[in-house]
């Protein structure tokens, strides 16, 4: 029992600050639960300290309930983020809520397998409820078997029975995911032993679980149901078959070759539930995907012969859809021990994909551990590049667990965005269906063996010693061919920093030698400045942004002076000296974009915000606005979108952040980068961002909604990428990297369709703004050896 009646309960949303200097509410805490998009906190406080607390004001939502019955059990339920199409095919919330507070004050029925069986009935007490979750105090009987009457897009967590700490995951635990992170590169042995992976065995073993088969006899495997018995006998056999140590868990193990504590984990869980009253739970996609896909893992570390530097636990819990019993059982064993589980990755439906919608990735948008995210987010660019990777409302599954017991821990879902199964919690959940996509499974499974062998494998590769043949890297892609057209008539003395296309035609290239170019594109010859232009600049220039119509270019120097040159007259029209520091609070500019209107231009440096200054002539550099991205992290590029209304700025430590300019407020930040994101380009219609980052990856962004997320991620550079663009019509991407070449990616296929390898490390790339015959276009480049470089598609002049 948690309390007598009479005790008050809390429930209020969750913030760190409610647990500074071991408050009195951290003696009284049960938990984190979910109420929409606003993760709650759970508390059963004594009445002086929640008077501490009310005097210090709690939030505006919290709820304060007086319990009117002794709590025996305390249950969480709350509706899972699905698409509206699948709500509008159920009753309204009211009467299907009700239709099951109906069901759970009627007699009570204990459910084998889902048959019922009628007890004597039982009062329950609601203590917080909004139209999308509640708080139940129900009888222990009830709350064990709730998850059979509730509503099809509810769940149920069983709270615990008395407080818990407070654990988010210590900064220490996280060292090895950051250290995987800042090491991963591609690793072609690695990609043979994933892309072996075997579909056909697959669909056996999802056959066998769901009943499909005609063999296994399986009709649910729900956790009360004699399905669920014959699954975990029959899983621990076959992680028994690949050589690892199954215990009825039902989980297995691999042991580390060396003497480590450290332990990777990789689970699913095999319960299921069906449709209300029936017998029938195949669970299919919840979740017979996720355990087929580890089942497929297993059974490749098997075939392989795979060695690890650290311990590997593959796991299939049960009690899931009773409220997470079989992981959180496990989860708190594993903090008794003080287990040093280093990753831990939850599979929870893989398989269903939208009829016209790419295979895609989901990733937690809330619970969940960033870093291990952000790991199996790269992992997938670089394994499985054909999955569009983006974050879930879905929540949460088994990894929240051991989030909870402050694990560093993430969750792989089907789809980068709400649940859009039809079959969700209903028993037509089998495999053969329409929607139902094994190669979906395969490239998630994919994405957590690589995970699992980047983190856990021996890092001299010594078990990759059998692999012979890579050939699946030799597949081949529509090409395009890019040729050297001509060099600049007069190089620079020093790198090339900036270039860029103009509308006129020419070109516009700034330098570390510290000058100011004009060529003409049709031959590189450079277009003489007039008697009164400045001499280059002692420093080196390192920003340059031109305004769309191709007669204004501003450029930065490296301490900070901008300036305004008019292309058409010649003249320099406007000069600033940021690093004076004239005004409150303001910085040396180190990347400028100058706006699309004309009237003002955007500049960032050392505080990681973005300062709006006055273009025009006669007050140019008068500071008219401040963005702020609320990091102090150095800015390293920014850009107004083609329409004005957005400027991305990107920072050292991999941050993009995409400012309203009319609100002048931050509305979205982007973590899609390890490192350093060194350049940014817009799409001609504003929608689409691409990034490039000195973790060697270029990533597409959607920043239509503030909820929009990547779109693609493309690899292939051997090292930093310093410069990025899109053609005009949105279907070529174009980088220069530190690895000396320049690649031209199709952005519909996410792959690379040509590369021409340059002298040396290439700063600047820039397509023709205007169409080329011939479809393939023509771009500009410049970098470490000072030339300005035109290359043309096959058959297009320049």
């Amino acid at each position: 029992m948690i309390s007598l009646a009479g005790a008050l309960l809390l429930v209020t949303p969750f913030t760190p600050s409610l647990f500074d200097g071991h408050s009195c509410l951290s003696k009284s805490y049960y938990g984190n639960y979910n109420d929409g998009q606003t993760t709650n906190s759970i508390f059963l406080p004594d009445v002086a300290c929640l008077d501490s607390w009310s005097s210090q004001t709690l939030a505006a939502s919290a709820s304060i309930a007086e319990c009117k019955l002794p709590i025996e059990q305390l249950v969480w339920v709350e509706q899972e983020a699905v698409e509206p199409s699948l709500i509008a095919t159920t009753r309204s919330f009211r009467p299907e809520f009700d239709s099951f507070l109906d069901r759970l004050s009627a007699p009570k029925r204990v459910v084998r397998g889902q048959e019922v069986l009628a007890v004597p009935e039982q009062e329950y007490e609601i203590l917080y409820r909004t139209p999308t979750a509640a708080l139940l105090s129900v009888s222990e009987s009830a709350a064990r078997t709730i998850d059979t009457i509730l509503p099809r897009f509810w769940k149920s967590s069983l709270v615990s029975t008395s407080p818990v700490d407070f654990m988010p995951v210590p900064k220490e635990a996280l060292k090895h995911v950051k250290e995987v992170l800042s090491n991963l590169r591609f690793n072609p042995e690695i990609a043979g032993i994933v892309d072996s992976i075997s579909v056909p065995q697959m669909i056996n073993d999802i056959r066998f679980l769901t009943g499909e088969d005609g063999v296994s006899g399986i009709m649910s495997r729900h956790s009360f149901a004699e399905g669920s018995r014959t699954a975990a006998s029959w899983l621990k056999d076959r992680f028994e078959d690949t050589g690892a140590t199954p215990r009825l868990y039902p989980s297995s193990s691999y042991p580390s070759t060396v003497n480590t504590t450290a332990t990777v984990l990789l689970s699913a869980h095999y319960d299921s539930r069906g449709s209300y009253g029936s017998t029938r739970a195949p669970g299919g996609d919840d979740d017979g995907s996720g355990t087929m896909a580890i089942l497929a893992i297993a059974r490749t570390i098997a075939r392989k012969g795979i060695k690890f530097h650290s311990n590997v636990q593959l796991a299939a819990f049960a009690g899931e859809e009773q409220g997470l019993l079989g992981s959180r059982a496990y989860a708190s064993k594993m903090r008794e021990v003080d287990a040093n589980i280093t990753v831990m990755i939850q599979a929870d439906m893989l398989a269903y994909r939208v009829d016209g919608e790419p295979p895609q990735l989901g990733l937690p948008e809330t619970i969940g551990t960033t870093e291990v995210t952000q790991l199996v987010a790269n992992v997938s660019a670089i394994y499985s590049p054909e999955l569009r990777v983006g974050f879930t409302t879905a929540c949460c599954s088994d990894h929240q667990s051991f989030h909870q017991q402050g694990f560093p821990a993430t969750q792989v879902f089907e789809r980068a965005g709400p649940i859009a199964d039809p079959m969700y919690h209903n028993s037509g959940d089998l495999s053969d269906r329409e929607g139902y996509d094994f190669d979906q499974v395969k490239s998630i499974a994919k994405v957590q063996l690589a995970t699992l062998l980047h983190s856990a494998a021996c890092r001299d590769l010594e078990w990759y010693a059998s692999i012979q043949a890579v050939s699946w890297l030799l597949i081949s892609t529509q090409s395009l061919a890019f040729l050297h057209a001509h060099d600049c008539s007069e190089p620079h003395t020093d790198a090339v920093w900036g270039a860029a296309w103009t509308a006129s035609d020419n070109v516009i290239s700034v330098s570390a030698d510290g000058s100011i170019k004009q060529w003409a594109s049709s031959s590189g010859q450079r277009h003489p400045p007039n008697a009164a232009f400045p001499a280059p600049h002692t420093l080196g220039l390192v920003s340059l942004s031109v305004s769309p119509d191709g007669t204004r270019a501003l450029y930065n120097s490296i301490e900070g002076l901008t300036s305004l040159w008019d292309l058409t007259s010649g003249e320099v029209v406007g000069k600033y000296e940021s690093y004076a520091r004239g005004a409150e609070g303001a910085e040396p500019s180190w990347a400028v974009s100058l706006n699309p209107n004309g009237e003002t231009y955007a500049a960032t440096g050392g505080s990681g915000n973005v300062a709006i200054y006055s273009a025009q002539p006669e007050t140019f550099g008068q500071r008219v606005a401040s963005l702020a991205s609320g990091r102090s992290k150095f800015g390293m590029y920014c850009e107004h979108s083609p329409d004005g209304k957005r400027i991305a700025l990107s920072t050292e430590t991999g941050q993009i952040y995409v400012f309203d300019v009319e609100a002048q407020a931050l509305t979205t930040t982007y973590t899609s980068h390890a490192l350093s994101v060194r350049s940014l380009a817009w799409s001609a219609d504003s929608s689409l961002l691409l990034s490039a980052s000195e973790d060697k990856r270029l990533v597409l962004h959607d920043v239509r909604t503030s909820a929009g997320g990547t779109v693609a991620s493309f690899t292939g550079h051997a090292s930093w990428v310093l410069s990025v663009d899109i053609s005009q019509d949105g279907r070529l991407g174009l980088s220069g990297s530190a690895d000396k070449s320049i690649k031209v990616w199709d952005i519909g296929a996410r792959a690379a369709v040509s590369t021409v390898q340059d002298t040396g490390e290439v700063w600047a790339v820039s397509w023709r703004p205007r169409p080329s015959a011939g479809g393939a276009g023509a771009f500009v480049s410049g970098g470490e050896d000072g030339t300005v470089r035109w290359w043309r598609g096959a058959g297009v002049a320049v």
